[in-house]
Order: C-alpha cells, then structure tokens, then sequence
C-alpha cells in the first residue's frame, strides 16, 4: 500500500493543485488502460467496477454520466466521466476518465464545477499516454461554467430538503437526461465542508440501482422510464429512498433558503465560509441544518479569513 500512496503524495506541490488519472475501456474485456499512479488492488476492483456501464443498456439522453465517490485508502476522490462507445465492437462498451484527487486538494477548490472542463474522451479505438500523467488543475484560466449562475433555485432547493432532511437517505432523481442537475449536484457538493466533500457519492446517469459500500449512492439521476425500476431495487436491497422531484412545500424552512442562495453562489459566501470554519472530521450531513441555523441565529458571524484561489 505504502508504494501506491508514495506517488500520490510526492508529485501534489505545496502550492499546486495536481489531479492524478486513469482511463477504463474495453481491450479485450473492460479493464484499467492507463494511470498516473499505482492503484492498490482493492481500488482498482472497485474502480473497475464503478467506470463501467451503470445498467445493462444506455438510455436516450444518459450517453455520458458523471459519477463521484471516495478512495479512502488512498485519502483522495474519484471523479469520473463515462462515455457509451459505439465505435467498439461489442455492445455496451464505454470509457471512464477518472480523476483521482487528493483530499488535500479537495479542500482548496472552491468550485468543483472547474473540473468538469478536465475530461476528455479518447479518439476512436486506440489510446496515447494522455491519462499516464497527472494533470495540473489552472484554476484562473478553467472553464468556470457560468450555467451554474443560472441554476434553478426550485429544483436546488428540493434537492437540499432531500438530501439534508431529518434522515440520511438517498435521494432518487427522474431527469430526462445526465445533464439536467449535473450543474446542481456541483452546487451542492461545492458547497460541502471538505471531509464531507470527500464522502459524497453521486452520479448523473444511473441506468441501473447503484451502489458504493453497500450502500446506494447519496444522489442519483435515473432516466425516468427507468426511475420505477431503480426505485424499486433500493427499496427491495433494505433502504428507504426519497425521490424527486417531489413539490416544494409552500413552507420551505428557512435553513434551505440560506443554504440554496448560498450554493448558487459560484465560491459561495458567508455562510460557506462559515460552515468549513465550524465543521471538522466528525461533523456529518446530519449536523448540516444545526449549523445553518446557528449561523441564522448570529448576528454578525465571525469567520477566519480565507484566501480564495481565485
């Protein structure tokens, strides 16, 4: 383990914002193509389990997901992006681009929308030695997508009573394709404390019921043709999902709408600042609300200062 972890640590700089990176595809069976690093083999099984096809067949509008969860013993993420690739010959092919990131490195993007401008897909059958290396994360010149300015406060805001609600749940989304609350779901995870950031799962595209630990993932975008199917195989493997989108209740309780204008905040604002100040290793999601409305009740929060990176 100590070998695979070396590189890892030994190529980020001080003041650098290195994402290492890896490429699955098929070669004979789907399979690691290439990587920036050594993967211990527990991670590599669960890597090459989660850069697969999501579901048995791809859905109109679902061509390309995202999919983020942790790699704990390499205390980093995986943010990944698959593409179907109808240029194989077998049906059901696709490439995953995942990058690994340091949890170090987590905690100094403001916006984790930035990464999405990163990924690429390979070009026709053959690959380079482009996912050998790891990748400089610029973080003034990355494509800051303003889309997320124009985020819809309504469905945001269904998202944030789902996903902090009084019980910890996954949350079932209908979308008519990966991209509608991709946007979203960046706005949300930003938002998080970086120890919460690093144990967020999610995916935009889950064809099928997905899971990581056991666990269904914290939010997931199904195709909505498929959205009774994959409801129904959470709530039969033993868990109570919530879906959406469910109507927003004409009450919506005030720590929602101090979190939902705050996330729609590209860096966020005083109350993000304030969160990751209070927030430490063994705050969970569930301490979310509490903290929110702490912060409501303070007249005039005092917060520490923080360079922002950009």
């Amino acid at each position: 383990m100590a070998n695979a972890l070396t590189p890892l640590q030994s190529v980020t700089p001080i003041d650098g914002l290195i994402l290492h990176q890896a490429l699955h595809g098929y070669a004979e069976g789907h399979r690691l193509l290439e990587s920036s690093l050594p993967i211990p083999d527990d991670l590599k099984r669960l890597m090459l389990r989660m850069s697969d096809l999501s579901g048995t067949t791809v859905a109109n509008g679902f061509q390309d997901y995202l999919t983020g969860y942790p790699l704990q013993s390499l205390d980093a993420y995986a943010l990944a992006k698959t593409w179907y690739a109808p240029e194989m010959s077998r049906p059901g092919c696709v490439w995953t681009h995942t990058f690994i990131i340091p949890s170090s490195v987590m905690a100094r993007i403001d916006n984790l929308s930035a990464i999405r401008a990163l990924f690429r897909r390979p070009k026709g059958r053959l690959t380079s030695e482009a996912y050998s290396k790891p990748v400089f994360l610029d973080y003034e010149s990355a494509d800051n997508h303003d889309d997320d300015i124009l985020l819809d406060r309504f469905k945001l805001q269904s998202i944030m009573l789902a996903h902090y609600g009084t019980e910890v749940r996954p949350v079932i989304v209908g979308a008519s394709h990966s991209h509608e609350y991709e946007a979203l779901i960046f706005a949300l995870w930003s938002q998080k404390w970086p120890a919460l950031r690093v144990s967020f799962t999610f995916c935009t595209g889950s064809l099928s019921a997905r899971t990581f630990e056991k666990r269904p993932l914290d939010v997931q975008c199904v195709p909505i043709p498929a959205f009774r199917q994959v409801s129904r195989e959470i709530t039969d493997a033993g868990f109570n999902e919530l879906t959406l989108p469910d109507p927003i209740p004409s009450d919506i309780p005030r720590w929602a709408v101090l979190a939902t204008d705050d996330a729609l905040q590209r860096c966020g604002g005083q109350l993000r600042r304030f969160l990751w100040s209070v927030a430490d290793e063994s705050s969970s999601r569930r301490d979310f609300e509490s903290f929110v409305s702490i912060y409501d009740c303070l007249d005039e929060p005092q917060l520490p200062f923080r360079e922002p990176l950009n």
